[in-house]
């Protein structure tokens, strides 16, 4: 997976843009898939209140959010840098990531509901480059022994 110049350009300019309100819109974003897709509340079981306007939705959000931050502060190095948090979704809470996508396309749509006259279309394209396959939030093959040791190394990698 790899974003021009350009492409990061964009995205860590857009995240300047949206970093004042990233945890708003991460507990609106998490509220939101949740609100659509009831069967993921089974991966929030130890919350209390699902509800949109749960405070642990919120905060949860919120971080998911700021997570999003940290990738487009290690966008040169997506893989590596947030191996230890996809190692933490895939591997201990077994998040299919399927749900990754999901949760994505409604992070792009809160950020049309917040910035709904930026130039979205410029933007969303290196956003999808960079965070639709998730390879960095979903590791696969982490078994040195077979040929792994990279938490990316199954996935295909774009020419």
């Amino acid at each position: 997976m790899s974003l021009s110049a350009t492409d990061k350009a964009v995205v860590t300019a857009f995240w300047k843009k949206m970093a004042p309100k990233a945890a708003e819109m991460g507990g609106d974003s998490l509220a939101r898939m949740l609100a659509a897709y009831p069967q993921l509340k089974v991966y929030f079981t130890h919350f209390t209140d699902l509800t949109p306007t749960s405070p642990q939705v919120k905060k949860h959000g919120a971080n998911m959010m700021l997570a999003v931050g940290d990738a487009v502060s290690k966008i040169d190095d997506l893989v590596g840098g947030l191996a230890e948090l996809g190692e933490l979704h895939a591997l201990k809470l077994r998040l299919d990531p399927a749900n990754h996508r999901t949760l994505f396309h409604n992070m792009m749509t809160v950020m049309a509901v917040y910035f709904p006259m930026t130039s979205l279309q410029r933007c969303t394209s290196p956003w999808t480059s960079s965070c639709s396959r998730s390879p960095w939030l979903c590791p696969r093959n982490t078994d040195k022994s077979r040929g792994g040791g990279h938490p990316a190394s199954s996935y295909p990698q774009p020419a």
